[in-house]
């Protein structure tokens, strides 16, 4: 069954995916019943993490995936609670216990129920973050603590000669991989702002952008 709403945005490069698979690390699933809230999980997941693949699924148009669907294929499905007319926690529980080695869930709730977040870690959810007041540090520190450490790019590049030592490992939290909203960067160079000033407005911008995912769906 095929993905409705997919969205590549590898923050490193701005091609294809097929072209750039090499330098594609690993997927990750976002399920969300509303396109804003998608779009701000893609756009941040690709700023902490570059050249992960970001994929996107909306309930409210494809309704429950089949068990064949290729969750198989994702490092970490970040799933909210309430999906449209759908339950995120029934999904999770009926994929965990029919799927073997189903992919680690990550819930970004819409809902404010102590009930659901505790039924959710009971069932193996790895987290459960309230959408409602979440900070981008917050949200930051949930998605890296439930992703692999990035992969050599020797290994996954092997047509490639080797990079130098240092090189080899992609270091996402390093500031020069990390990638810069638009409006940042044209900021930074019209005012020549120095490293401090742009992480500043960077970490301005995303605490901007994660207060979307407080605002309720229309």
């Amino acid at each position: 069954m095929p993905i409705p709403v997919q969205a590549y945005q590898s923050g490193a490069i701005d091609r294809d995916p097929d072209e750039v698979c090499g330098l594609v690390s690993f997927r990750i699933l976002i399920v969300d019943a509303y396109e804003a809230h998608r779009k701000v999980m893609v756009g941040f997941i690709n700023h902490i993490r570059p050249n992960v693949e970001v994929h996107q699924f909306d309930p409210s148009i494809a309704g429950k995936p089949h068990a064949d669907f290729g969750w198989a294929g994702y490092k970490l499905i970040v799933m909210d609670s309430r999906l449209g007319r759908e339950n995120g926690l029934e999904w999770f529980k009926d994929y965990a216990e029919s799927i073997e080695d189903f992919p680690p869930v990550l819930f970004l709730s819409s809902q404010n129920d102590v009930d659901i977040a505790v039924k959710a870690m009971k069932l193996g959810a790895r987290d459960f973050v309230l959408k409602k007041g979440v900070k981008q540090s917050r949200l930051k520190q949930a998605i890296l603590d439930n992703l692999p450490e990035p992969e050599p790019l020797v290994d996954i590049m092997p047509d490639l000669k080797p990079l130098p030592d240092h090189h080899s490992t992609l270091q996402y939290d390093a500031a020069d991989t990390q990638i810069l909203p638009e409006s940042v960067r044209d900021k930074a160079e019209a005012e020549k702002m120095t490293e401090k000033e742009i992480e500043e407005e960077t970490n301005n911008y995303w605490e901007e952008q994660t207060q979307i995912l407080h605002e309720p769906p229309a």
